[in-house]
């Protein structure tokens, strides 16, 4: 299953959940060094703009995909628990969720991808408001496993 859209990030940040997850309120530091975090249920989604219509794509496979390519400048991954869909939320993230999508049952590994990211940039846009950033978010079953960075940008602004 392959789905493409976009998200509203607000204040560097979107957020996708599994459906019947809790919104989170309490979040670490290391969601804003990584860009990405989970509790098993809720993930905080770093954007390196502030806000604005961004590209976003999910794709749902079978088995571990392929290292990512060059193309994309940070990586990161994270393990869900539980079941239902995916649920992607944008602001504002009181009506409900920008899309639901179905994602195997159990656990499963997300591994988002951030690419056209361009360093300097003030809030992560040029003047007019524009941004290159593009996100595209893998899914595929796979047993719990810890927090990783699979490829670190060195230019986030903080």
């Amino acid at each position: 299953m392959r789905w493409s859209g976009v998200v509203e990030p607000d204040y560097f940040q979107f957020y996708a959940k599994r459906e019947g997850a809790p919104w989170l309120s309490d979040v670490t530091d290391e969601t804003y060094r990584h860009r990405l975090w989970s509790d098993g249920g809720f993930v905080v989604i770093g954007t390196f703009r502030k806000f604005g219509t961004t590209p976003l794509t999910l794709h749902v496979v079978a088995d571990e995909p392929d290292p990512p390519s060059e193309d994309w400048q940070h990586v990161a991954e994270v393990s869900l628990e539980g079941g239902g869909p995916l649920e992607i939320l944008s602001w504002p993230g009181d009506h409900g969720p920008r899309s639901k999508h179905e994602i195997p049952a159990g656990s499963v590994r997300l591994r988002v991808h951030w690419g056209g990211l361009v360093p300097g940039l003030p809030e992560g846009m040029y003047e007019q408001g524009n941004s290159d950033e593009q996100l595209a978010l893998v899914v595929w079953p796979a047993p719990i496993a810890p927090f990783a960075v699979l490829r670190e940008w060195d230019s986030w602004p903080w």
